[in-house]
């Protein structure tokens, strides 16, 4: 087994000149889908992926993200449910099982966090790999018009962060807020928590984007008190504010993240769920009708998880 041994926060040009053994994008029907792969040196890179939604397919923004990965990198994109995950197994053992210590791009920035999730717990797990170094890319965006509110369908665990769901101690729900208070008022009814703590993206998230968060979710706001501003640009700084929010609840509680906000906040969640068995994250599914377009900014959150051999006890 694999652990997470190191999560770094690096600049954005060290992705752009870096060789790669392996990059991965995905396909979707925003414009900031294929950003990132636009502005790197293909002759970088030695081997490719591009997820591709099964859904949107038509939206016009799609489209051109698929011409431009067929065009710019030969690629067409493998299309899977935003749920896949053996489907990524079976891809990254064809791509990696050959090469022991890789270096990844993953351009997380249109992905489901069931696809990046399902890639560490891959690399958590793998045999053949005995060092990883995998770079999160995260594209910055701003939003055309209002987000249409989400139709929610079903809270489940993410791949690898089921935590402890034996405990019958007191509940704990970390919520990650966004737009979406209906979406937290779904969680909170559904999870009927004991305890209720909430944070938010701050630091390079635009002021607005702040106060829009916390008008939206005013009334949860008055319920657990003060919230937690944590840096959207800093996922090593977010885990660990995170593992010291969490910190004073041990295996007796059932502890869990519901990361609603940006993806560096998701990942980071996940991240943590991965390192503490007993810290469960969750995702809340539904679908956004009409899909919403995001605008690349030309602004990058870039994190670097090193992944390397466990020393197995004799």
């Amino acid at each position: 087994m694999n652990s997470i041994s190191a999560i770094l926060d690096i600049p954005s040009g060290e992705i752009f000149d870096r060789d790669y053994d392996l990059a991965l994008f995905a396909s979707g029907h925003e414009k900031r889908a294929g950003h990132v792969a636009s502005l790197l040196k293909r002759d970088r890179i030695l081997d490719q992926g591009v997820f591709g939604f099964a859904s949107d397919a038509a939206e016009p923004s799609r489209i051109l993200n698929d011409e431009m990965y067929r065009r710019l990198w030969g690629t067409e994109p493998m299309i899977m449910s935003n749920r896949a995950e053996e489907q990524i197994y079976t891809f990254l053992a064809s791509k990696l099982s050959k090469i022991s210590r890789p270096k990844l791009l993953v351009d997380y920035s249109s992905m489901t966090r069931f696809w990046y999730a399902s890639l560490i717990n891959w690399l958590r797990f793998c045999e053949c790999c005995e060092r990883v170094e995998v770079d999160f890319v995260y594209c910055q965006a701003t939003y055309e018009g209002d987000i249409p509110p989400l139709r929610i369908d079903e809270i489940l665990s993410i791949p690898g962060c089921e935590g402890n769901t034996a405990s019958a101690g007191p509940s704990v729900a970390l919520l990650g807020l966004g737009f979406d208070s209906n979406s937290v008022q779904c969680v909170l009814d559904d999870l009927e928590p004991d305890i209720v703590k909430a944070f938010i993206a701050a630091g390079a998230a635009r002021p607005d984007y702040v106060d829009h968060v916390r008008k939206s979710n005013s009334e949860l706001l008055q319920r657990c008190g003060d919230v937690v501003e944590l840096p959207l640009e800093s996922v090593a700084t977010t885990v660990t504010c995170l593992s010291e929010i969490v910190a004073p609840y041990g295996a007796r509680f059932n502890v869990s993240m519901i990361p609603l906000g940006p993806k560096p906040h998701v990942l980071a969640s996940i991240i943590l769920s991965m390192k503490l068995p007993h810290v469960a994250a969750l995702h809340v599914s539904g679908r956004r009708i009409p899909p919403w377009d995001a605008l690349p900014t030309g602004s990058f959150i870039c994190t670097r998880l090193v992944f390397s051999r466990s020393v197995q006890p004799s």
